[in-house]
């Protein structure tokens, strides 16, 4: 049996006429640059694709032309011919849709992104914009989840001690999606426009890829979001 190439999360935006998809690990790139070839089979315009350079840092930035941006994970668009891009494995993918202003987003938050500041980032770069964070509707989507993400002492000082603890084993069990949900609220979100999808990329190892269970080469899945 085929099983599908994505998952389509636009319904979670209710009364906003966005896409928000996101690839399995059976969605088949073909040869093609893969981040083009999934917005094409998702009724995209590849050549409206913003496609951020990712480096796990936090730095965030409001786009409003196509093409390849350099040394960046959380993007931004006021402008409704774009479309945001991102590849995750185990990574948070955070869709961001305003409620009233023509405003998408999309933030790759793996766990250094979220130790050094890429969601407080969200709020300097959206603050010279005449609009409330409070009115942003927002999925975290399929992300590896705190039954297989463990660390050691070695960096647990950079995580918030209210989303891990210590097992048996000596290592660290942690919970990122709330960890991220935790920032989103003190930057001004609201927690009933929050969405997190309870899938863990780790787990489900016929639907996706994971980084801590595939290694370095592992693949990766494609988060967009843009306007129809």
């Amino acid at each position: 049996m085929l099983l599908r190439a994505w998952s389509d999360y636009s319904n979670i935006f209710v009364g906003k006429k966005v896409k928000a998809v996101f690839s399995h690990a059976s969605f088949n790139p073909n040869g093609s640059n893969d981040q083009e070839y999934f917005a094409k089979l998702t009724g995209f315009r590849p050549s409206s694709l913003i496609i951020p350079q990712q480096t796990h840092s936090s730095n965030v930035s409001v786009i409003d032309k196509p093409g390849y941006i350099k040394n960046l994970d959380g993007i931004f668009s006021n402008n409704t011919e774009l479309v945001c891009s991102i590849r995750v494995a185990d990574c948070l993918p955070i869709f961001f849709v305003h409620h009233f202003d023509p405003l998408l987003g999309l933030v790759h938050a793996g766990w250094r992104g979220l130790a050094n500041g890429i969601i407080p980032n969200i709020k300097k770069e959206l603050n010279r914009m005449t609009l409330r964070l409070s009115d942003f509707h927002i999925l975290i989507g399929p992300s590896i989840h705190s039954c297989c993400f463990e660390v050691r002492d070695d960096v647990i000082s950079q995580f918030d001690p209210g989303f891990y603890f210590l097992k048996d084993s000596g290592k660290f069990e942690v919970d990122l999606q709330n960890w991220a949900k935790k920032q989103l609220l003190d930057i001004g979100c609201k927690e009933k426009l929050i969405t997190i999808i309870n899938e863990c990329t780790y787990c489900y190892d016929s639907k996706f890829f994971s980084y801590r269970r595939n290694g370095k080469h592992a693949g990766r899945m494609i988060a967009l979001i843009g306007w129809f």
